[in-house]
């Protein structure tokens, strides 16, 4: 007994040790050196079993110096071994002699070099009888042991078995605390607990890294979690906290958010319910707290994708509807006012919103979606509240739980009423424009925009250019050779890509099938045929009116030289007086440039008080049509810019379809000049002649009418003796009669006969010589007959004033005037005299005037030249053969 119980005091010893062993090894081989103790065996060794592969493992071993035999490292649970057998058996397995053991016959070798002639082997079994492995001691000697009592190796085996099961249940334990501490690592959970009805809440360390307290937070305030809780949040929570403490653990949650450290919100939520300390006694509040700051997130996520989608719904003008699974139901309508609602389940939709003809096809597209769980599409008709019919564009696609059942259908409807009716109107279009493109008179041809390739021309097009259809089609326009220069092409080409895609009126020439070129205007308009970038082209011909454009520019041209050198002013006004344009003869006349008139009304160029008659006229004009002065010439005053006044010739005309009228002004300044320099030449004239008379006729018929009474006086005294004072009467009244010849000469000049400039050019030489004031000749060499009496008489007044002026001014002491018709009438007088200005720039003296304007009249050319040595010729060319 005393062998027991030191054996069992040893054991027990051991057992106390192994609370403070953790590692399996190192406790099943205290228990082994305990057994062999006790057994006094000389080797030992545990073995575990290695369940899924069927092994015996040794994982403890005393007694072996050296290499450790293979045998005793794995044994293979079903053979025959002792620990093997022991094990199977679930009892002790003792063998006195392993070399009388025939199980062990093969092992004899092996067995007997480890020096090992008996052995005993105890089962290592769990409380529920599970083989655990087993425990083995050898003895040296057979026969033994002869220590203590047989019991001793079981309780050992005993003890290595629970052992071992601890060591397996605190591995479990670690290994669901390591679990645990990762999925609140992972699932950011933390614990927290608090006494009951009060005392200090306590939060574990994965709470803090929750909420992104750090461990060395600021103030070593990390135990205390409500210092961190939103201010918001803080009072609501210990309220909550308080609350059930108070009922005693109800069950409590609540969500507040955290404000970290990093100054980040985050929500968390705590949960918890009644509990007990670890003592089983004093009533607790525990639970835990999850962070949930993505589900928040994914809440007002989801709360604003809904309010997006509501949004989205109320602003859309689609219809949404929903189906059951089967679309045997319709659920619910919005019908947004182009189909009928439907607040409530209806079975009977389809007849109540689709059109008879349409259901078909509509039933179709459901089965296939259905099939196929796709998404439901579909163009179709309807009908409308208003009971009209109306199409729709429906979609649907299902609404599936987690395991992939369809729950229902959602779909929308847009009214496409408007398109379908726009794509009737397409169509209607393309028919229209396919028939205006037949009978457009302009060419038209369409054409791929890619490489220029011809694939519609109209019959205008064949007639222009003379190709047929098969001989251009399909081919492009160089090809083809339309444009006479192919670089007009290139050309198009670049102001398409400079113009978006359209040309307007560009002018080029084209080439016809004959090779005539013809002007033409071309446009161009990108447009799609077919999914393809094509181009419209219309051709115009144009070479008409292109001439006529140039025939017009040319008289324009004219008429813009006619104007700018007319010396008379030509104005443009419209019906309100406005000036519209001016040549350069305004200008000089007015005194105004071109861009001062033009806008303003022609009212500032008249006086007071023509001004207001015209704003008069221009009224009556437009009233009723009376247009009195279209055509006619008037005499009125205009207002130069200087503010003076002076006479004109008033011309109006119409250009009835543009709404305008040209005015022609006439300067009359110089012919009133003239006119007065005539009436007061006439003047002159008439108070020489009268001079004339009153010296020489009317002295001569004066004495002559004294001779006559002295003569009848004598008659009464002395008859015979008065011969003499009858020769002096009649040599009076011959003087007489010759001086009243001159003055009627003066009157009419030239005698009404062909030779009759000859003859009063030769008197007009006569006189000047026999007034002894010149020596003046007259020279004709062939006799030169003037049948007009009006030239005669204004080339014998030229010669005249002439040859009064060489007297008078020139001083000249010779005169020789010449008359000549060498194909041409020419008159020329010319003197020796000291000269004369020709012309001044006042217009010359009074008697030149006369001479250019009596010239003028009868279409002669005068001119003015020194003569050499000195003096002046005057030579008068009438150009022509005078009429005989």
């Amino acid at each position: 007994m005393a062998g027991k119980g030191a054996a069992l005091e040893r054991l027990a010893a051991a057992s106390s040790r192994l609370w403070g062993i953790v590692d399996e090894r190192e406790g099943l081989a205290e228990i082994l050196s305990a057994a062999m103790e006790m057994v006094a065996a000389d080797r030992g060794a545990v073995h575990v079993l290695d369940e899924p592969r069927g092994m015996l493992v040794a994982a403890a071993r005393r007694g072996y110096a050296g290499d450790i035999p293979g045998h005793l490292l794995e044994v293979p649970a079903g053979e025959e071994s002792p620990a093997a057998r022991a094990l199977r058996a679930g009892g002790c397995t003792a063998i006195e002699d392993v070399e009388a053991d025939p199980a062990l016959a093969e092992g004899w070798p092996i067995v007997r070099a480890s020096g090992c002639r008996a052995m005993r082997c105890a089962p290592m079994l769990g409380r529920e009888g599970r083989p655990l492995g087993a425990l083995s001691v050898f003895f040296r000697s057979p026969g033994r042991p002869r220590g203590a009592a047989p019991g001793c190796l079981e309780l050992a085996a005993r003890l290595a078995a629970g052992f071992r099961e601890r060591c397996r249940a605190d591995a479990a334990v670690r290994a669901d605390l390591e679990r645990l501490r990762r999925a609140f690592a992972i699932g950011r959970f933390g614990i927290w607990e608090c006494a009951i009805p009060a005392g200090p809440v306590s939060w574990s360390p994965e709470v803090f890294a929750v909420a992104g307290v750090p461990a060395d937070a600021p103030g070593g305030a990390r135990g205390d979690l409500f210092r961190w809780v939103h201010p918001g949040d803080r009072d609501a929570l210990r309220r909550r906290v308080a609350e059930a403490r108070a009922k005693e653990g109800l069950p409590f949650e609540h969500e507040f958010r955290i404000v970290g450290v990093d100054g980040a919100i985050r929500w968390l939520n705590a949960r918890a319910g009644p509990g007990r300390d670890a003592a089983g006694g004093e009533p607790r509040l525990v639970g835990v707290v999850a962070e949930i700051t993505d589900r928040k997130g994914a809440e007002a996520a989801l709360r604003e994708s809904q309010g997006r989608l509501s949004a989205l719904v109320d602003a859309t003008s689609y219809a949404v509807f929903r189906m059951s699974p089967d679309w045997a139901e319709l659920r619910q309508v919005d019908g947004r006012g182009f189909i009928p609602e439907t607040p409530t389940p209806t079975r009977d939709w389809l007849d109540a919103y689709v059109d008879p003809e349409e259901q078909p096809r509509v039933l179709a597209a459901i089965d296939k979606a259905m099939r196929t769980r796709g998404v439901y599409e579909l163009e179709h008709r309807v009908k409308r509240p208003d009971g009209a019919r109306g199409w729709v564009l429906s979609r649907a696609v299902p609404i599936v739980d987690a395991h992939g059942d369809v729950l229902e259908w959602f779909g929308a409807a847009s009214d496409v009423t408007a398109r379908k009716k726009a794509e009737a109107e397409l169509l209607a279009s393309r028919a229209r424009f396919a028939a205006a493109f037949r009978i457009s008179p302009d060419a038209l041809s369409i054409s791929r925009l890619a490489d220029d390739l011809l694939l519609e021309v109209n019959p205008a097009w064949e007639r222009l250019f003379g190709f047929r259809p098969d001989e251009a089609l399909g081919r492009t326009s160089l090809e083809v050779g339309l444009f006479a220069d192919p670089a007009d092409r290139g050309r198009t080409v670049a102001l398409l890509r400079e113009g978006g895609g359209a040309i307007l009126n560009l002018d080029v020439d084209i080439r016809r099938k004959s090779g005539e070129v013809r002007h033409a205007s071309l446009s161009c308009n990108r447009i799609e045929v077919d999914g393809q970038d094509c181009l419209l082209t219309i051709v115009r011909d144009v070479t008409e009116r292109r001439r006529a454009e140039e025939e017009l520019l040319d008289r324009q041209a004219r008429l813009s030289a006619i104007l700018n050198a007319a010396t008379d002013a030509i104005i443009t006004i419209d019906r309100r007086g406005v000036i519209e344009s001016v040549n350069p003869a305004t200008e000089a006349l007015f005194g105004y440039q071109g861009a001062e008139l033009v806008g303003r009304n022609i009212r500032m160029l008249m006086p007071v008080p023509y001004d207001d008659h015209h704003d008069e006229y221009l009224a009556r004009c437009g009233e009723t049509g009376d247009r009195r002065i279209i055509g006619i010439g008037r005499e009125v005053s205009a207002l130069r810019k200087d503010g003076t006044t002076f006479p004109i010739e008033l011309t109006v005309g119409e250009i009835d379809h543009k709404g305008l009228f040209t005015g022609f002004i006439h300067d009359l300044t110089r012919r009133r000049e003239l006119e007065r320099e005539v009436v007061e030449a006439a003047s002159q004239e008439q108070r020489r002649i009268g001079q004339d008379l009153h010296d020489t006729a009317a002295q001569e018929l004066t004495a002559l009418n004294i001779l006559a009474a002295d003569l009848a006086e004598a008659l009464q005294g002395d008859p015979a003796g008065n011969g003499l004072l009858a020769d002096r009467l009649v040599a009076g009244l011959r003087r007489c009669q010759r001086q009243m010849r001159a003055v009627i000469r003066g009157l009419l000049p030239v005698p009404i006969f062909r030779e009759g400039l000859m003859a009063a050019l030769e008197d007009l030489a006569e006189r000047t010589r026999r007034d002894g004031e010149s020596s003046c000749v007259f020279e004709c060499d062939e006799p030169v007959l003037v049948a007009d009496n009006l030239t005669a008489t204004h080339l014998y007044l030229i010669a005249q004033e002439a040859v009064h002026n060489a007297l008078k001014h020139a001083r000249a002491g010779s005169i020789r005037i010449t008359l000549t018709d060498g194909g041409g009438l020419t008159l020329r007088v010319a003197d020796d005299g000291v000269g004369m200005p020709i012309l001044r720039e006042d217009g010359a003296g009074l008697g030149l005037r006369i001479m250019q304007n009596r010239a003028a009249i009868i279409g002669a050319r005068l001119s003015f030249e020194d003569a050499s040595p000195s003096g002046t010729i005057v030579t008068c060319d009438l150009g022509r053969k005078p009429d005989v």
